[in-house]
């Protein structure tokens, strides 16, 4: 008995076939395009919940006392800090953080007495070294303090030279203020 589907079905393959793509590369990346772009979407969507879950939980934490003013910045309390230990040696030449590394250096001293003043400010001890005549010629702890602290010592130098302040770094004080006069 023959098969009345045979050529319909031949008919129906002659006609497909050019449309239909055979599976390959192109397909491949396509798929694999199709995955990422689905799997990033999906990772996207759950970062920003997760994030708008702990910005919500965050703000629910805050006590009753919702309008704070909030504490100065790092550098507005240094740049205040700074100040104040400028004022603590009216004319000072070096003012400046300890941790900064810099040494405070007064070149071409002419020979004569001077005097050394040193202010400090914060809540730890501030070591401390006076150079001149290429050695140090003398060595203290000015005991800082938050209200600020100011320390003279008187030298005299017996020919013209370089005067530099060393500060132990691992000082804790928070800023110094340095000036050297002529006595």
């Amino acid at each position: 008995m023959p098969d009345e589907f045979t050529p319909l079905f031949a008919d129906l393959r002659g006609r497909a076939i050019p449309q239909v793509q055979a599976p390959g590369a192109v397909a491949a990346h396509q798929t694999v395009r199709r995955r990422r772009v689905a799997t990033s979407m999906v990772t996207g969507t759950a970062a920003a919940l997760i994030l708008a879950a702990g910005a919500t939980f965050a703000g629910t934490q805050r006590g009753p006392d919702r309008d704070q003013v909030p504490a100065a910045s790092p550098s507005e309390s240094i740049n205040q800090s700074v100040s104040v230990a400028g004022s603590l040696v009216p004319g000072a030449t070096h003012v400046n953080l300890v941790a900064s590394n810099a040494e405070p250096v007064f070149a071409d001293v002419a020979q004569g007495r001077y005097r050394l003043s040193v202010g400090c400010l914060g809540s730890a001890p501030l070591p401390l070294k006076i150079v001149y005549l290429g050695a140090v010629q003398h060595q203290d702890t000015v005991a800082c303090s938050d209200d600020g602290v100011v320390r003279d010592y008187e030298f005299a130098l017996t020919r013209s030279g370089v005067v530099s302040v060393r500060f132990d770094m691992t000082a804790q004080a928070d800023v110094y203020a340095i000036k050297l006069t002529g006595i």
